[in-house]
């Protein structure tokens, strides 16, 4: 591999072995060395050089924290849709706390002039990219589940410089929004008496060849081209999973999140439903984050756009929940144009509802949440409320870790908690809740119970066996 003759890190180089780093330094990659898929080696080489030039320094990295994120997605990371803010101003978006408000997030609109509807678009966040912080306090290779962005790395610095200099610093461009939704990156890092990860130099020849190689690989493309008569036999085979590219094998240590997230739904009389949002802070007082929602109603739906009814496929909306909060939002079951409703909602960190039923009451109301010790202290559980107006039967199904199915009989205006343990899960649940002889009932609820210790991330995703 030829080196690049010319030193394009020289002053970084000579700034770091005299020790003359100022607190918060910037290095912006030329175009070649910036990891883009048209030259993927020199952006490895340089990844590799910047962090030889820093570590050899020891008193300068034992107080360095490096930093290495990327400005887009070429497409070839993301698979879920990003979070974007509703429009305060229109309902039909969905619905923030009432401290946010988001015309800074939407584009087209100039806020001095009256607002037109369909003249404007939400930006919100971006599709995924991968981030990597390395640094004496993020040994280990955890991983962060925490929704950041690219004012993430500034509102680290805002948190960084205050703590360091006394002096508040704060970046008055990032938008109430995107404050409150996106981390400032501190729930990456622990105190330096965890940090007892032995890492290994790496070989470098070996290192350099392996960077040499993959200027020979091929773009990023290697999915699987399906046949129809493969998909309509793994559909009624009930094997579609099998085509689809997995996760690799396996579990990594994954940060605790500062989340106390929930989502309820009650139907209530004349066939509305209503779906409740909060984001708690009990748990970790000010570090609690706000959450992010989407919710999709799946089928024909009808809505109301310019004053007159109109069907839509899969409408969406959008939620947002400061920290200590609770929102609540209501749909017409009529609205739903099939047998019954469909609502699911999705939050960060793999957090799903769905809720689905028949536009009549079904005679049964569940509250989930996480089982309290007290308000300042999450035993892990999930807690499951069921309160009965009339005689059902219930049923709490696993649908990934392993725990026994439970059948619950309740009596008209009776209630009860079942408790749904993830110990052996890492926190992580997945259950639904269906009434025996109700076809159409079933309301399904997933994701990780945070308690302020570190867990691991999803065994399901990396195909561990938890039913051993």
């Amino acid at each position: 591999m030829v080196v690049p003759k010319g030193d394009v890190l020289y002053q970084f180089r000579k700034d770091v072995a005299t020790g003359n780093l100022p607190m918060v330094s910037w290095l912006v990659a030329p175009c070649r060395f910036s990891d883009h898929p048209g030259s993927p080696w020199h952006g490895a080489w340089y990844i590799s050089e910047v962090l030889d030039i820093l570590t050899k320094n020891e008193e300068v990295w034992k107080k360095t924290i490096f930093i290495l994120t990327y400005d887009e997605s070429d497409g070839y990371f993301d698979h879920q849709s990003p979070f974007v803010p509703p429009h305060t101003d229109r309902p039909n978006t969905g619905k923030a706390s009432a401290s946010i408000k988001t015309v800074t997030e939407f584009s087209g609109l100039d806020p001095k002039e009256p607002q037109k509807e369909g003249s404007d678009s939400p930006i919100g966040l971006g599709f995924r990219v991968p981030m990597v912080i390395a640094s004496p306090w993020t040994k280990g290779g955890y991983v962060n589940s925490q929704i950041f962005d690219h004012t993430s790395c500034l509102q680290f610095l805002e948190h960084f410089i205050a703590t360091k200099t006394g002096k508040a610093v704060k970046e008055t461009n990032i938008s109430d929004w995107r404050r409150n939704i996106c981390g400032d990156l501190t729930s990456a890092f622990r105190p330096a008496d965890e940090q007892t990860i032995h890492i290994e130099p790496l070989e470098r020849n070996k290192f350099i060849e392996s960077i040499y190689a993959a200027r020979f690989k091929p773009l990023p493309g290697n999915f699987n081209a399906l046949t129809q008569q493969q998909i309509d036999k793994a559909l009624k085979t009930d094997t579609l999973k099998e085509l689809i590219p997995a996760q690799e094998l396996g579990v990594k240590p994954s940060n605790a999140l500062p989340y106390q997230h929930e989502v309820n739904i009650a139907q209530l009389v004349n066939g509305v439903l209503e779906l409740n949002f909060e984001a708690g802070k009990s748990l970790f007082g000010s570090k609690s984050a706000a959450a992010a929602f989407q919710v999709y109603a799946p089928g024909m739906f009808k809505m109301i756009k310019d004053g007159k009814p109109e069907e839509v496929q899969m409408n969406q909306w959008n939620f947002c929940v400061v920290a200590g909060d609770q929102i609540n939002y209501q749909w017409f079951s009529n609205d739903f144009l099939t047998e019954h409703y469909l609502l699911e909602c999705y939050g960060a960190n793999g957090f799903f509802r769905s809720f689905k039923g028949a536009k009549q009451s079904a005679g049964l109301n569940v509250k989930v949440s996480s089982e309290l010790l007290n308000i300042k202290l999450a035993t892990g559980n999930v807690d499951v409320k069921l309160f009965a107006n009339k005689d059902v039967k219930v049923l709490i199904t696993d649908n990934a870790y392993g725990s026994p199915e439970k059948m619950i009989a309740l009596k008209k205006g009776k209630n009860i908690k079942s408790i749904i343990e993830t110990q052996k899960s890492g926190g992580w649940y997945d259950f639904t809740i269906s009434i025996v002889g109700d076809n159409l009932f079933a309301q399904r609820y997933a994701g990780r119970v945070e308690t302020g210790k570190h867990s691991i991330s999803d065994p399901l995703m990396g195909r561990v066996n938890l039913k051993k």
